[in-house]
């Protein structure tokens, strides 16, 4: 998540009965590197994402805050703000081991989160903010990419890959017609199964998954 400045403002200053739903979508491929597709989605800056960053992003609040601020004193809109959220493909996640301790007695067990992040992901993730700045700021639009504020581990809106399909299914994993190992009449059918989590939004693809495995199963 990041500030993106535009230097040609709308009628409305930022925060000023703002539609808290994305209005423009941006997709990017890393090319040079990890190959994959990026997906930003930008929203006007509204309470809502106010009231989020607030909560979590403390220097992005304080931008946002300033542009605010600015435009309240010059009377009229000088900046726009824009809140960009970014997504990155699934093999950038970070890692996340879960071990459990068995409590004495009637206590229960405890579980300890342990979080290994992805060596490559920052690096992407700035890489690519940097190709989008040279791609608009002809149309005075500037991202401020030292304001990047990645998510904690476990954080996320696409969210998937639990029991992903396999051609052989081990443990925790499914067949084609999402049928988790050792089960023949059970079939999952949301994203649970996909076998990894693309940066662009999953839902067509998660139905169409769906569809196929419901045909295919009802045809047995």
């Amino acid at each position: 998540m990041l500030p993106v400045l535009h230097f040609f403002p709308g009628l409305k200053p930022p925060g000023e009965n703002a539609c808290s739903l994305a209005e423009i979508f941006i997709a990017l491929r890393d090319t040079d590197e990890t190959g994959y597709w990026s997906f930003l989605s930008l929203y006007h800056l509204s309470e809502f994402f106010m009231d989020r960053i607030r909560e979590r992003y403390g220097p992005l609040a304080a931008i946002c805050a300033g542009v605010v601020a600015a435009n309240a004193l010059a009377g009229s809109p000088l900046l726009d703000l824009f809140i960009c959220q970014g997504y990155l493909h699934s093999d950038l996640s970070p890692e996340m081991t879960l071990v459990m301790s068995r409590g004495a007695g009637d206590q229960g067990g405890k579980i300890r989160i342990t979080a290994r992040p992805h060596g490559e992901a920052k690096k992407t993730a700035r890489r690519l903010i940097r190709r989008l700045s040279k791609k608009v700021r002809r149309c005075g639009v500037f991202p401020i990419v030292s304001a990047l504020d990645a998510n904690i581990p476990g954080r996320g809106n696409h969210i998937g890959g639990t029991f992903p399909m396999r051609d052989q299914p081990g443990d925790l994993e499914c067949d084609a017609l999402g049928r988790p190992k050792g089960l023949s009449r059970v079939h999952i059918v949301d994203a649970s199964v996909l076998p990894s989590i693309p940066a662009t939004t999953i839902t067509f693809g998660v139905m169409a998954n769906a569809h196929r495995i419901a045909e295919a199963s009802c045809a047995l």
